[in-house]
């Protein structure tokens, strides 16, 4: 990721990024880069879950038994999928995405074939995800390697 930033920020700047988050030394910096791949990230995270969970309940307006209610690991699950989506896509490793859809997939292999309604509600979800965050990826890539 820090191969994505070029120029080094102001001393202010920097100290402040210092105290929260060490930076490797003799790494120039573009904080304009940093700001559009950290608003990335949060677009990408939280922004998608808003938008999948609004999608899923627009889909499936009786999600009793499908959604996880009582501590939301699909919810986190969803969140850490498009992050892992979006540092593939930044990092040209778009075949990584594939082995991901293909591993959460198999974890659920025994629900989905056994309860259609999950399966749709499951499928739906994690493509409506992955879509969210190639989307995002791609866009800030090209920004980001072509500028506006």
């Amino acid at each position: 990721m820090w191969g994505l930033v070029e120029s080094p920020p102001s001393m202010p700047v920097m100290t402040l990024y210092k105290s929260i988050i060490p930076f490797p030394a003799n790494i120039p910096y573009d904080v304009g880069k940093l700001a559009l791949v950290a608003s990335g990230l949060v677009l990408v995270c939280f922004g998608g879950a808003v938008f999948v969970r609004r999608a899923l309940d627009s889909i499936f307006p009786d999600v009793q038994g499908l959604r996880d209610t009582e501590n939301s690991t699909g919810k986190y699950i969803g969140i850490l999928e498009r992050l892992l989506i979006f540092i593939l896509v930044l990092t040209n490793s778009l075949e990584g995405v594939t082995f991901l859809f293909a591993a959460k997939s198999i974890t659920r292999y025994k629900r989905i074939s056994e309860e259609q309604g999950f399966a749709e509600y499951y499928l739906i979800g994690t493509l409506l995800s992955i879509v969210w965050a190639l989307t995002i990826g791609l866009g800030l890539s090209a920004i980001l390697h072509n500028g506006l």
